[in-house]
């Protein structure tokens, strides 16, 4: 059987730009790594797509041990890989890569390589199929208003970053539901949406590997049930979904309809006010909001985290600490100018605090 694998190269479809350009469009794709798992005695997924010079790394999460055996055309093939063992192969040439376990023949699987500028690639899973566009967040603008993926859409907005999932629903009714997946951490993370259970009758859809500040759409048809969404990305940390990137996310008739996604993250914000000051800064989704707070000398701006990870306020003249889910910390500005700052602990996240004489 392996003699029989063949290499077929084939060509993008797409003429569309780099989606993990910088804003500014200078060229230089970002590679999109992928995951697959052995289990049940199966390659999941079956087919991978990611674009040349990516990673695609196979976990054996089956108690038997298996391959992944190549064509003479493809990579190198791997030994074999014992239960909890991973193998990892570059793909740096345009192609379509067929392989096998040599162990158990009826496990077969593909990589298909598509030229890095691809700006949309068909995401193709065991049981499921949905569409995957990374975008990058523009790197200098404090205030975050680089358009986002999806904007005007009705969908789920679900911020990923160590070691949460963030949605602003967890319901929605059955049909077509579209996933917005932004990376707000700082290793690369991705999406996956699952039936539960195992074996050959659950579906599966699954994004890309996107990195720090990308941004992607999911598309899953789905009907009534519960479903289980998490980030299948295994890093030097351990198994993403097992540190805390899991979530349920349900689907029954009666459930509100979906609202539009916002197109960007903007100034404009509005800002709770938990310390009844007119000066806070709330904490939600790996963001601070408003992004930017302008205040009067004097002011003892307060910030509050809302989220379920642990944050910071941290700028040259000052720093709130490390503020865990519920916590607040507060600064107060007795000098003017303007004040930026990050999350230590997330510097994708940043805001600014101008204070007026």
């Amino acid at each position: 059987m392996v003699a029989c694998l063949l290499l077929a190269a084939c060509g993008s479809d797409s003429t569309a730009t780099d989606p993990t350009a910088a804003p500014d469009g200078d060229a230089g794709a970002t590679a999109q790594d992928a995951s697959v798992r052995m289990a049940d005695m199966a390659f999941s997924p079956a087919s991978v797509s990611v674009p040349a010079g990516s990673t695609v790394t196979w976990t054996n999460d089956d108690s038997v041990p298996h391959t992944v055996t190549f064509g003479d055309a493809g990579p190198a093939s791997s030994d074999t890989i014992d239960r909890g063992g991973t193998f990892a192969a570059t793909f740096d040439e345009v192609g379509s890569y067929a392989y096998v376990c040599t162990l158990h023949p009826g496990m077969e699987g593909t990589v298909e390589v598509s030229e890095a500028e691809a700006a949309r690639d068909p995401v193709h899973t065991a049981e499921g199929t949905g569409n995957a566009t990374a975008v990058r967040d523009a790197d200098d603008n404090a205030a975050g208003d680089a358009q986002l993926p999806g904007a005007g859409t009705a969908g789920v907005d679900i911020v990923l970053g160590e070691w949460t999932l963030v949605p602003s629903v967890e319901e929605a009714p059955p049909g077509t539901t579209t996933f917005r997946f932004r990376n707000r951490g700082t290793v690369p993370h991705a999406l996956r949406i699952r039936t539960p259970g195992s074996g050959g009758d659950r579906r599966e859809w699954r994004s890309h590997t996107i990195a720090p500040g990308e941004a992607g759409l999911l598309v899953a048809d789905l009907g009534a049930g519960t479903y289980e969404v998490d980030c299948p990305v295994e890093g030097v940390h351990g198994e993403h979904d097992a540190l805390g990137m899991e979530m349920v996310f349900t689907v029954r008739d009666g459930a509100a309809a979906l609202t539009p996604l916002p197109g960007a993250d903007g100034p404009d914000s509005p800002s709770p006010d938990p310390a009844g000051s007119g000066a806070a800064v709330d904490i939600a989704a790996f963001a601070f909001t408003p992004v930017e707070l302008r205040v009067p000398v004097g002011t003892a701006v307060v910030w509050v985290n809302d989220d379920p990870a642990p944050h910071t306020a941290t700028g040259d003249a000052f720093d709130t600490g490390t503020l865990g889910p519920g916590a607040t910390g507060t600064v107060t500005f007795d000098t003017a100018g303007t004040f930026d700052y990050v999350c230590a602990i997330h510097p994708t996240m940043r805001g600014r605090v101008v204070v007026e004489s």
